[in-house]
């Protein structure tokens, strides 16, 4: 995730002081957001699941997930990942509900 730019004001502009500590004070507000893992990740709209298979779910995060957070479900169901740490997961989640559902997820 990106950080924060600070602009760069001439010590003789009018207000540079002032400026110049408002943009340390958004910093120290901002960049701790910025840095938080949960951050940088994607949304997946309706993604199909059942409870017979995992289905697999292209990502594009272009690393491992850290994990992911079901943001809207149209059934009350359980969703679950596969347990193994299977070769592939840089690019995909492997997902199965308790029952037929659909699902958005942030993947993170």
């Amino acid at each position: 995730m990106k950080r924060l730019k600070k602009l760069i004001i001439p010590p003789d502009f009018p207000m540079a002081r002032v400026f110049n500590n408002a943009q340390d004070h958004l910093e120290e507000v901002i960049n701790p957001i910025t840095d938080s893992q949960i951050i940088d990740g994607v949304i997946l709209e309706d993604i199909a699941l059942n409870s017979s298979t995992f289905t697999t779910i292209e990502h594009k995060l272009g690393r491992k997930p850290r994990g992911y957070i079901v943001i809207r479900k149209s059934a009350a169901q359980t969703v679950f990942e596969d347990a193994g740490d299977y070769a592939n997961r840089k690019l995909f989640l492997k997902l199965k509900s308790s029952g037929a559902v659909t699902v958005n997820l942030w993947i993170f």
